[in-house]
């Protein structure tokens, strides 16, 4: 492919699936080789508040450790992370991206987790899983499934595969969770909207807050869904190296 292909793939993936994707990319290789960067993100709270260290509260979501799961991590939050950006727009992606995060740093202090990259992972999924949920997954060609199932078949896959507890992504798929009940579940019940996009996450996008006829259509939960699946092929066993 030449500079100019390049170019345009990169440009092809939605504006938050790819800043994301940059960022996770960037933060986890600077943790690789800069040890006082590595030192520096963790997140720690004492740390943050008293040392003023603020971004800790954000670089946690995006460290991974360099690994053949490390790609299979990255793989999973572009096609779920895109797919989810193109069925809600990236103003409400970003949003609901902010949300998750917020409440796992709300859930941090009660569990021993200082790095949340795989948890950010878990979350994306988990909203595309609810988001489509009569989609069909053929995870190695072997074992298929229903997508809503997908998020809970990887926590007890990482369970089985590695000696690390799954807290990070039982907490990341909660706060995922309670995203989807606000979001869609409850709207439909009671006729209420409980969120709305701040105006600023539409200028970032150089986009005008829908009206309120949006609005209206929106708490409805009428939304496209997409109930194609994928195959994820053959490959080794996730986690390994």
């Amino acid at each position: 492919m030449s500079t100019r292909d390049w170019k345009e793939a990169i440009q092809a993936i939605p504006p938050v699936t790819r800043t994301l994707i940059a960022t996770t990319l960037g933060t986890t290789l600077a943790v690789k080789f800069i040890p006082a960067f590595a030192y520096a993100s963790y997140l720690d709270f004492e740390l943050a508040l008293y040392k003023l260290q603020i971004w800790r509260f954000l670089t946690p979501f995006f460290i991974h450790a360099p690994s053949l799961q490390f790609i299979i991590d990255m793989f999973m939050l572009y096609r779920n992370s895109s797919s989810l950006e193109q069925q809600r727009g990236s103003p409400y992606h970003l949003f609901s991206l902010t949300f998750c995060i917020v409440a796992m740093l709300a859930v941090a202090p009660f569990v021993d987790v200082v790095v949340w990259g795989r948890a950010m992972v878990q979350a994306v999924t988990y909203m595309w899983a609810n988001e489509n949920p009569h989609g069909q997954i053929a995870f190695w060609g072997m074992i298929k499934m229903k997508t809503i199932y997908f998020p809970w078949f990887l926590i007890a896959l990482y369970a089985f595969l590695q000696p690390s507890s799954p807290m990070d992504m039982i907490v990341a798929s909660l706060c995922g969770h309670l995203f989807c009940f606000l979001d869609k579940i409850l709207p439909r019940k009671t006729g209420r909207r409980y969120f709305t996009v701040p105006g600023f996450m539409y200028k970032i996008f150089g986009e005008r807050p829908p009206n309120m006829a949006s609005s209206s259509t929106a708490a409805s939960g009428e939304r496209r869904t997409w109930t194609g699946g994928y195959s994820w092929g053959s490959g080794r066993r996730l986690g390994s190296s």
